[in-house]
């Protein structure tokens, strides 16, 4: 088979990020095998906490989260020739739930395997794998996809935590709620915190038991329309004197 060769042009990562330093925060974990690409150097430089070590799978785990493994064109066909390529994508999706493929290099060299099988390969990789490949230029757009991988993680974290923050500061919020009306109640003469349980229970709020009937209330167990009507008068003058106070 004679040699052909065409062009691939991806995007220019480390162009765009212009040496831009990366926040703190971003830890890349480095397989050992790829100290000789440069990679990690050049993460370094950009800012990125790297931790250098073996991978069960995968050249680059980014934040914890993204498994990436990194393949020159070259690399690429030469692991479809030699039959590794879809062994490597199903370590990578048997280790984390979020993968991707990077294809370094912009000139492909077709001397082991024919073009249109590169292009299966790529579409079994996409659509059968459902594993995403993106493009590079070179080793240093590489690591600048990497970088731009780990601040998007922080992103979705920081997001992740402030959500998480909001709903446990609501539910404090509902819970100081919910023991100002037990307090309220209880301290209504005759009432006490059961019986304030039990009214809570049957009318949701304080406003709907100020607005229901004595007879609605004496209905629940262990009121009695003495002590309804003495709950009535209580919540109805406090309505008053916030009323006045306004």
């Amino acid at each position: 088979m004679n040699d052909t060769e065409e062009s691939l042009f991806g995007p220019d990562w480390d162009t765009e990020r212009a040496g831009r330093l990366c926040p703190a925060g971003v830890e890349i974990r480095a397989d050992s095998s790829e100290r000789a690409s440069g990679v990690p150097e050049l993460l370094a430089e950009l800012g990125a906490s790297v931790v250098n070590g073996p991978l069960a799978a995968g050249d680059y785990l980014v934040c914890g989260r993204t498994l990436v493994e990194r393949k020159t064109v070259a690399d690429f066909t030469q692991s479809l020739y030699a039959g590794r390529l879809f062994d490597q994508i199903k370590r990578m999706k048997d280790s984390s739930e979020e993968v991707l493929l990077v294809i370094e290099g912009g000139k492909w060299y077709f001397s082991q395997v024919r073009p249109k099988a590169v292009r299966m390969a790529f579409l079994s990789v996409l659509v059968s794998w459902k594993v995403p490949v993106v493009f590079t230029k070179d080793c240093a757009g590489t690591a600048a996809l990497l970088v731009e991988l780990g601040e998007k993680a922080l992103r979705c974290k920081k997001i992740f935590y402030t959500n998480r923050l909001f709903h446990r500061n609501r539910a404090k919020s509902l819970c100081s709620i919910e023991d100002s009306r037990m307090r309220l109640l209880s301290e209504i003469p005759g009432v006490g915190p059961k019986l304030a349980v039990k009214l809570m229970e049957r009318f949701q709020t304080v406003r709907a038991l100020a607005e229901a009937s004595e007879g609605d209330i004496s209905s629940v167990y262990g009121v009695g329309k003495q002590k309804a009507a003495k709950i009535l008068w209580t919540l109805r003058e406090q309505v008053t004197l916030y009323k006045s106070a306004g």
